[in-house]
């Protein structure tokens, strides 16, 4: 309330004057429906509050690890439920396994058939050369 009041004051605007700033717009901006808004807002509220009143009942240390885990959990879900990341996330995963088959299709050979086979064992991957033979040692056997 405090925030919303002074960024209001820097801009010359009434305390009262509304705008798009409060936690839920962000949300919705985001990408988020007003359904999944309101429950990242109340998941985000719950991790919060439950360690305050855990902290009566529990040791503080254990309190501190569940607050943490609470905190990675509410972050994750925040993040995954974002359609916008979720899209960026998707999309990157495709790229590097698009990277991935790209290098397999380049490490194979092409045989005079059309059809694509790996290299026999022993035989360099198209584009390499293999190693020169060792010189002979003494009876001529390599």
């Amino acid at each position: 309330m405090i925030v919303a009041i002074v960024r209001r004051a820097r801009k010359g605007l009434s305390p009262t004057h509304p705008d798009r700033m409060h936690m839920h717009h962000r949300l919705l901006a985001a990408g988020h429906s007003h359904r999944r808004a309101v429950l990242v807002m109340y998941l985000w509220a719950a991790v919060a509050s439950f360690p305050v009143a855990a902290m009566a009942f529990f040791p503080l240390p254990w309190v501190m690890v569940g607050a943490g885990i609470a905190v990675l959990f509410a972050f994750v879900v925040t993040v995954d439920l974002m359609p916008g990341v979720r899209h960026a996330l998707h999309s990157m995963l495709h790229r590097r396994q698009d990277r991935q088959e790209q290098r397999i299709v380049v490490s194979r050979n092409v045989s005079g058939t059309g059809e694509v086979t790996r290299p026999a064992e022993g035989q360099a991957p198209h584009g390499a050369a293999l190693a020169a033979p060792s010189e002979p040692t003494e009876g001529g056997r390599q």
